[in-house]
């Protein structure tokens, strides 16, 4: 039932959120699977691997800053 590859990687197999790479190593690959069940032309899996790899850069932004913790805390 999964339409995005965001909605499979993310809420259906949960590599997105549990995965030490996010799924990013086999993102093309599911891109190509459901690509060609969904009828995904080459334009379009590209662009849902875009969407997806944006998705993990914005939840992760957060790791890759220097962010200071307060003493009291």
């Amino acid at each position: 039932m999964a339409l995005t590859l965001q909605d499979f990687m993310e809420r259906r197999t949960e590599l997105m959120l549990f995965d030490p790479q996010h799924g990013l190593d086999g993102v093309d690959e599911a891109a190509d699977l459901m690509g060609g069940v969904l009828g995904w032309d080459r334009k379009e899996r590209q662009r849902q691997v875009a969407l997806y790899k944006e998705a993990v850069a914005g939840m992760t932004a957060f790791a890759k800053e220097d962010v200071a913790v307060p003493a009291d805390s």
